[in-house]
C-alpha cells in the first residue's frame, strides 16, 4: 500500500524557484533530544503555576563551534508543556532577550489578546508578565512560540519553539502510547542555514519565508531513537519557517495517524506518506511488531534522512493492535465533528 500526500503535486514548495532542499549531514548520529516536560513549581486551589523563560543560548548542532540560539528555559527550543482540560494555569512569562518577543499559545481555544500572547502582548526585554487561562478542548498537540510584529520569524529562526500537549478523560481512556519520552515522543522539524555554524537570518533572508538545507529535529541533525515498545505515537511538529516536510519511512511502514491540529480524528488513518505545511501538527503511530532487534527503520523528508529508529528489545507489556475508533459525545458545539 501507497498513497501520495493528498496535495496537488504542482503546489509543493520544491516546485519554487527558491526552493532549498535538504541535504544530509556527513557527521556522526546522535541520540534523538527529547524535551523535559515542563515541572509545575506549585499546584494550589486546582491552578498549576509555571515560569518561562525566553533566554540566548549555545548548543552543539554542527561539527566544530557551538550555534549561538535562542530557547525557552534552555539553549534551544524548549521544555514540552502538559495541560489537562479543565484546569487552570497561572504562568509567568519572562524575557531575557535583548529585543521585545511574545509568548503565543498556537493551537490553544484562549482569550486573547493577552492570554494568548498575540503581537498585542509584549513582553519587554528584562520584564516579565504573568497570565491565568483555563484549558477548555479536546486533547491535542499545539506549540508555544513568539508572536511580536516583525520579529516572529527571526526569533523562531533563531530557536524559540516548544511542544504543547492538552490532554483529557477521553484520550486517557483509549489504548494508545501514552508514556513520555518511551513511546510518546515529540518531534519538532526545522531547517536552518549555518554560517561558520551561525545563523544568519538576514544574509538568509527571504520574503517568502526564509529556508535552508540542514534538516534539525527537536534541534538536532542525524538523531537515533531506540524503539523499546512495539508501539510508538509521534506528535509531529511542522516547526519551520517556509519548508514543507514530506514524511515516509525508508520501507514504507504505515503511518497509523489519528490526530491532526485541534484534535483525535473520528478513526485512525493509514498512510505511507504524510505531508505537514507550517505550523501544522500531526500524530501517528508506528508498529515495530514485526521487526527484530538489531534493525533500523529511517524516517526520511523527501529524499533527506531525518531520524533512524534503532529496534532494541522490546519491554514485556500489552501492546495489540490499534484502537479503530475514537468517537466521543462532543465537549462542545464546536466540536460536534468529533
Amino acid at each position: 500500500m501507497k498513497n501520495n500526500y493528498f496535495y496537488n503535486e504542482t503546489n509543493f514548495d520544491c516546485l519554487d524557484a527558491a526552493y532549498k532542499p535538504l541535504l544530509p549531514i556527513e557527521q556522526k548520529s546522535v541520540p534523538l533530544r527529547v524535551p523535559p516536560l515542563l515541572r509545575s513549581e506549585q499546584h494550589d486551589n486546582h491552578v498549576s503555576h509555571y515560569t518561562i523563560v525566553a533566554q540566548e543560548g549555545e548548543i552543539q548542532i554542527l561539527d566544530g563551534p557551538k550555534t549561538k540560539t535562542w530557547g525557552y528555559n534552555g539553549d534551544i527550543l524548549g521544555p514540552t508543556i502538559r495541560f489537562t482540560c479543565g484546569e487552570t494555569y497561572t504562568i509567568t512569562l519572562v524575557n531575557q532577550l535583548p529585543e521585545v518577543t511574545t509568548f503565543h499559545w498556537h493551537g490553544l481555544n484562549i482569550p486573547g489578546p493577552i492570554e494568548d500572547g498575540g503581537p498585542f502582548a509584549p513582553v519587554k526585554p528584562g520584564e516579565s508578565k504573568t497570565i491565568t487561562f483555563t484549558v477548555n478542548q479536546p486533547a491535542s498537540t499545539c506549540w508555544l512560540h513568539p508572536h511580536p510584529c516583525p520579529n516572529t520569524a527571526s526569533q523562531v529562526w533563531h530557536g524559540l519553539a516548544a511542544m504543547v500537549i492538552v490532554s483529557d478523560a477521553h484520550e486517557a481512556s483509549l489504548d494508545l502510547p501514552r508514556t513520555y519520552g518511551v513511546d510518546d515522543i515529540p518531534l519538532i522539524l526545522q531547517d536552518r542555514s549555518y554560517h561558520d555554524n551561525q545563523l544568519d537570518y538576514q544574509r538568509d533572508y527571504d520574503a517568502d519565508g526564509i529556508q535552508g538545507n540542514v534538516a534539525l529535529i527537536n534541534g538536532g541533525v542525524n538523531a537515533t531513537f531506540d524503539v523499546t515498545q512495539q508501539r510508538i505515537r509521534l506528535r509531529v511538529l511542522n516547526g519551520a519557517n517556509r519548508k514543507e516536510f514530506r514524511l515516509h519511512l525508508d520501507d514504507d511502514l504505515p503511518m497509523t495517524v489519528i490526530s491532526s491540529d485541534a484534535s483525535l480524528l473520528p478513526k485512525p488513518i493509514t498512510l505511507t506518506h504524510l505531508m505537514l505545511t507550517v505550523a501544522e501538527r500531526s500524530e501517528f503511530i508506528l508498529d515495530f511488531s514485526d521487526y527484530k532487534l538489531g534493525d533500523c527503520v529511517v524516517l526520511y523528508s523527501d529524499d533527506c534522512p531525518i531520524l533512524t529508529f534503532r529496534i532494541k528489545e522490546f519491554a514485556r507489556n500489552k501492546q495489540n493492535s490499534i484502537q479503530t475508533n475514537f468517537s466521543m459525545a462532543p465537549l462542545s458545539t464546536t466540536h460536534e465533528f468529533l
